[in-house]
């Protein structure tokens, strides 16, 4: 009577662990749904401006190839940009918990191609050279991680890194006081990749879909544009070179609405 009744309780007991299991499975406490779920992922669509610097050194070498011989120039001069920048972004970023991971691609103008001027002379004191640059940057398009920490609900510190490429214009033109030498003008234009990165803040607009990020970027300078000119005039000869690798730090603010 007794195994009985103890069976009987065994059976009842495994019914009714497989009804609480039915109900409950276990699969749906695995660590991966948990994970999986903990994710709030949205698009988002952002318009950004703000104010930037783009500096380098430029540096131009001239020779001369006839005779009587003239010893060469080699001069270096401070090149500095700045002005309004401005561009829009989308991207897609998901939230666990406090912890933000996205990324974004980005579509910038940087209208910073202000004319330079510059002046030098031979070490004789010959022939003096005046000469002008500008570099021109075309739309640049950029693609971006961006990760983030919630410290309170109304504000979020974050990093960004990726890398950014556009078509890049250098010229020069140069002028001397020599008879023989024409106005030399030098010029060049190919497509450059360069590192992007940044930090900055995000707060929410409350109750609505947006918010505004306040930012400090830095474009690094990516590979240095160059470019050559050889004049025969039958006396000097003079041969030209001009080089220019800058650097862009901005400052930017931007609106994003979060499509959830």
């Amino acid at each position: 009577m007794k195994k009985t009744v103890s069976s009987l309780s065994l059976l009842a007991l495994l019914c009714s662990s497989t009804t609480l299991f039915a109900a409950h499975p276990w699969e749906t406490h695995w660590p991966e749904k948990v994970w999986v779920k903990r994710w709030e992922k949205n698009f988002l669509l952002g318009l950004m401006g703000g104010y930037a610097d783009r500096e380098g050194s430029l540096n131009v070498f001239t020779s001369y190839g006839g005779f009587p011989r003239i010893w060469q120039t080699d001069v270096v001069r401070d090149s500095s940009d700045t002005g309004a920048i401005y561009g829009l972004f989308a991207g897609y970023q998901g939230k666990c918990q406090k912890w933000l991971l996205g990324g974004e691609l980005s579509l910038e103008h940087h209208p910073l191609d202000e004319t330079q001027s510059f002046a030098f002379s031979d070490p004789a004191n010959l022939f003096n050279w005046q000469g002008t640059s500008q570099y021109h940057r075309s739309w640049i398009t950029g693609f971006t991680f961006r990760g983030g920490y919630q410290i309170t609900e109304y504000l979020m510190p974050y990093v960004r890194l990726g890398i950014e490429t556009a078509q890049d214009t250098f010229e020069v033109n140069l002028t001397t006081n020599g008879p023989q030498v024409p106005p030399l003008y030098l010029y060049n234009e190919k497509w450059i990749y360069r590192f992007l990165s940044g930090i900055g803040i995000e707060v929410p607009l409350y109750c609505t879909a947006f918010t505004m990020r306040m930012e400090y970027q830095l474009h690094s300078k990516g590979k240095t544009m160059e470019i050559d000119k050889v004049y025969t005039d039958g006396v000097i000869n003079p041969i030209t070179n001009a080089e220019l690798q800058p650097k862009t730090q901005a400052v930017i603010f931007a609106i994003v609405r979060n499509f959830n």
